[in-house]
């Protein structure tokens, strides 16, 4: 049986098991947990070696990751054509992508893409200045 490293007590664990929603103790093990409930179902867990941490009556919500997100750019991104994989496997995709935003953006304004990976393209290899130049020229010239 593995001895938690942390037990964690004096809490509110919401652990959104309909058949145990609540607990007031939770065990982990090198950042895993490996037991929820009352203090006394854990001590089977505990050693002289286990942290015991008093939460002071915190809640504590599982799942909740804050992904380090930047609002502005998340919004330019879903506005932006998606030249990235899986839409996008070849130069000619990203290419085909970029030349019919380029029909609907006027000329001299840059054209914002994301999700450009040349690792993952088929062909092996990066866009160049050639290919970006042609892809524009080929969408148009709107905006004279």
């Amino acid at each position: 049986m593995t001895i938690a490293d942390r037990l964690f007590t004096n809490a509110r664990f919401h652990t959104l098991d309909p058949d145990n929603p609540n607990a007031e103790a939770l065990a982990s093990w090198r950042g895993r947990i490996i037991g929820v409930g009352t203090r006394a179902d854990l001590e089977a867990l505990t050693g002289p070696g286990t942290e015991v941490l008093d939460l002071g009556g915190a809640t504590v919500l599982p799942g909740f990751i804050e992904t380090h997100m930047h609002p502005i750019a998340a919004g330019v991104q879903m506005l932006a054509p998606q030249i990235g994989y899986p839409d996008c496997r070849t130069v000619a995709d990203v290419l085909a992508v970029l030349r019919e935003a380029a029909s609907s953006t006027p000329a001299g304004e840059p054209i914002q893409a994301w999700g450009y990976d040349d690792s993952l393209m088929v062909d092996d290899r990066h866009l160049t200045r050639h290919d970006l130049n042609a892809a524009r020229a080929a969408g148009g010239k709107r905006g004279h």
